[in-house]
């Protein structure tokens, strides 16, 4: 799959009549979800088809239909693939979080699905948190979270999650860029400045490493 195959399809998607799009993607889904997934190409028309999906969303939207069957037929085979699409993010979730293009395509998926799912998420996004904090491409999944400042309740948790690790998580590439977003956007991390300089040493580690050094401590 080409870029220049890629946006052929995205173009065909936006404009195609709902019968022809639903076809594009029982067709380009054979290829394996994760697979798309994980392929810049494949991440990319996989989110066309997502926000074409949800221009359907409602029984009150107006599209063109094939005269032999409903507009709830249609309805119904977009649950249907949105269905397939949320199973299947759950069975790999760690595994897509963990990719590059993965962890993008998570964050696009957690700003369109309705805030009973974002919980469920939010669930799966605590309960692998040690796993993500550290890693180069899930820890954005956390900084996008912090970033959407929704819950205090999430930014507590991640604060406790790095409390008793601060420094090392500061000196760390991945982690350190959570520990930032957390000191811009929550203001509950006078503990956090306090672990730092209470002990000299502390500082001095900090300052001393190109991650720990970068971030923002006022």
């Amino acid at each position: 799959m080409t870029n220049q195959g890629t946006k052929i399809i995205q173009i065909l998607i936006q404009n195609l009549e709902i019968n022809y799009k639903l076809e594009i993607f029982e067709e380009i889904i054979t290829y394996g979800f994760l697979d798309l997934i994980k392929n810049c190409n494949g991440y990319h028309i996989l989110v066309c088809f997502l926000q074409e999906f949800q221009k359907y969303s409602t029984k009150y939207t107006t599209f063109v239909q094939d005269e032999n069957r409903s507009k709830e037929y249609y309805l119904n085979k977009i649950k249907e693939h949105k269905k397939f699409i949320d199973s299947n993010i759950k069975v790999k979730f760690v595994e897509i979080c963990k990719d590059k293009y993965g962890c993008s395509f998570i964050q696009f998926y957690f700003s369109i699905i309705p805030q009973k799912s974002k919980i469920k998420f939010l669930f799966m996004i605590r309960l692998y948190s040690k796993i993500f904090i550290t890693h180069p491409y899930a820890n954005y999944i956390i900084q996008y979270i912090i970033d959407r400042n929704d819950s205090l309740k999430e930014n507590d948790f991640f604060l406790e999650l790095i409390k008793n690790d601060f420094i090392n998580l500061c000196n760390n590439k991945s982690s350190s860029n959570i520990i930032e977003k957390l000191l811009e956007n929550y203001d509950n991390c006078e503990n956090l400045i306090e672990t730092v300089i209470k002990d000299e040493s502390n500082i001095v580690n900090v300052l001393l490493n190109p991650f720990g050094n970068y971030g923002k401590l006022s």
